[in-house]
Formats: structure tokens, sequence, C-alpha cells
């Protein structure tokens, strides 16, 4: 038989745990970073989720999951992003226009 009332004092327990990890995040001044999926942009500058290749859910599903902390911790790292990604290469783009940047800069100060 379903217990309901068991099934919501779980999902609270839940809710409150990833709450307390919100917090813990602003007070530290932490940026989310989520673990399975990476933002990525299309070629017309369309922004759109995409799956995690590495340590996807289904790889640590399969492994099992460990603890919870090994799950969602408060210092993860962003994914790097595939190979050839949209993303990537504006990244690209920004540092060289940042570098362009302070070469005028340079130039200005001269």
């Amino acid at each position: 038989m379903l217990d309901y009332d068991k099934a919501g004092k779980e999902k609270n327990v839940l809710e409150e745990a990833q709450r307390d990890r919100r917090r813990q995040r602003e007070t530290k001044k932490l940026e989310h970073i989520p673990k399975f999926f990476t933002m990525d942009k299309l070629e017309n500058g369309e922004e759109h989720w995409l799956f995690n290749k590495d340590n996807s859910y289904w790889d640590l599903r399969d492994k099992g999951f460990g603890s919870y902390s090994d799950y969602d911790t408060l210092d993860r790292q962003p994914p790097k992003l595939n190979k050839g990604s949209n993303a990537e290469k504006d990244e690209k783009e920004e540092k060289k226009e940042e570098k362009k940047e302070e070469k005028k800069d340079d130039k200005k100060k001269k």
C-alpha cells in the first residue's frame, strides 16, 4: 500500500536539503553549476541545454550514486564543453576580443 504521508515527508526533507545547499552557495557567492547539463548556443545565438557526456546521470546511476554529498557538491567545477560546440567558439572569440581591448588600452597609455 502507498504511504503518501511518508512520501510527502521525504519530499520535504529533499527540498529542504536543496534549499540549504542553495543558501550555502549564496552565502559563499558560488554560482550553481548543473552536474548533468551544459548551456550551449546555436549558430543563431539561441541557447539550449546539452547533456554532459562525462559522468552523465546514467553513468553515475549504473555505478551507484554513493552519498548524496558526492552527487551534489558546492565546489564542483563547470564541465568542459564538447569539442566544437558553439559556446566554446564564443568563449574563444571573447578571449580574442579581450586581448584586442587590452592592446588598445596599452596603446592609449603610451
